[in-house]
């Protein structure tokens, strides 16, 4: 088990659309592995892969555009496409994501990343992330069940060593804030490109920067006794 500090909570994140603005990246390399298949993907049609884990968004998109490719194929296409792109351009944050992963440094909570990406690309927003954050990275190439099961957040929980009841959640996507509150986490919607279900006990945000000390100590103090 990992721990930045004494603190008995953490806070836990999902990467694609929530931490990063990587959502795009993907965009990108769907369209063109599509386009090689010979189909002119549009955008409201990969939304259908959001939040989904890799093996089940390659289903699902070889399924919906009939492209004559396995899943398997369309995985290891996308994901050698994604790490190639992510590696020349970078992974931009979404807004108040970089000041949020330094302001828990500086007031000692520790961190994880809950993602459906696999290692090789997560390890790109890990690279750039400021030092002593995201001590844990929990990705979808593990040998555990993915979003929407609440596993990847209990597991982010367990390796941090803390109760996930301790810990809050950052979502963006239907999956996500399903495996997110299912685990028992306190659990907030950070709506970017699809409409998120209302949950109970979950709260929506506009964005990270809503996200400052005084919002986590406030969260905190009635989560831990």
């Amino acid at each position: 088990m990992k721990t930045a500090s004494n603190f008995s909570g953490a806070v836990l994140f999902d990467m694609d659309g929530t931490l990063t603005d990587t959502e795009k990246i993907w965009w990108e390399a769907e369209q063109k592995v599509c386009v090689r298949a010979g189909y002119e993907l549009q955008l409201e049609e990969a939304k259908i892969s959001i939040g989904k884990s890799l093996p089940e968004a390659a289903r699902q998109i070889v399924e919906y555009t009939g492209i004559d490719m396995t899943p398997a194929e369309y995985e290891t296409e996308l994901t050698k496409l994604v790490a190639q792109i992510a590696a020349e351009e970078g992974l931009p944050w979404r807004p108040g994501a970089f000041e949020l992963l330094t302001c828990l440094v500086e007031m000692g909570i520790p961190s994880a990343l809950v993602t459906s990406s696999y290692h090789s690309f997560a390890r790109h927003a890990l690279r750039r992330a400021p030092q002593g954050s995201l001590e844990v990275i929990v990705s979808g190439d593990m040998p555990i069940r993915g979003k929407p099961q609440p596993d990847p957040y209990l597991e982010a929980a367990h390796l941090l060593g803390v109760d996930i009841h301790h810990c809050l959640a950052f979502e963006d996507s239907v999956p996500g804030l399903y495996a997110a509150f299912q685990s028992g986490a306190r659990t907030f919607a950070v709506p970017f490109m699809v409409e998120l279900p209302r949950l109970p006990g979950v709260r929506f945000l506009k964005s990270l920067q809503e996200v400052d000390a005084d919002f986590l100590r406030q969260e905190f103090a009635d989560l831990i006794p």
